[in-house]
């Protein structure tokens, strides 16, 4: 079994964005890829707020995915022989490296409840919430707190 695998492994799933970023002071094929538990948006206002940074960061392409790690482990292992040593940047164009991303993220997008599922929850809580309603007016009826006799 290869390091990568055990590695992957041992550490806990963490759900998060995996995201492309580009740089506008940086060449057109240069991209940024790397994941956050935050919001795409939080990290690419992070990474420009550096001093070092002259333009700011643009979110090119984001995906909330299961597992956000091992997608980004995946992502940067299929395109290492194009990124920069010890990096999260790769010379790959945006379109390549959503592509990858996308591919990566397949087995780790989050299941999605249909609708019927949905409906069935809702009625589910709307039945249980009616259920303790007419458990408190039994209540209260059984211990005086309403009269004898309900008006109607």
């Amino acid at each position: 079994m290869s390091a990568a695998v055990q590695k992957s492994r041992s550490t806990p799933k963490k759900a998060g964005w995996v995201y492309i970023m580009t740089n506008p002071a940086h060449r057109d094929d240069l991209v940024k890829i790397g994941l956050t538990t935050r919001t795409p948006k939080t990290r690419a206002e992070e990474l420009s707020s550096s001093t070092g940074v002259p333009a700011p960061f643009h979110v090119a392409h984001a995906i909330y995915v299961t597992d956000c790690l091992a997608v980004e482990r995946a992502v940067h292992g299929q395109l290492d022989r194009w990124r920069l040593p010890r990096r999260e940047f790769f010379t790959v164009s945006v379109k390549t490296a959503i592509a990858t991303v996308e591919r990566a993220a397949q087995t780790y997008l989050p299941k999605r409840r249909s609708r019927r599922s949905r409906g069935r929850r809702v009625l589910g809580v709307a039945v249980a919430l009616m259920l303790v309603v007419a458990a408190a007016v039994a209540a209260a009826w059984w211990f005086g707190a309403l009269p004898v006799a309900l008006p109607g």
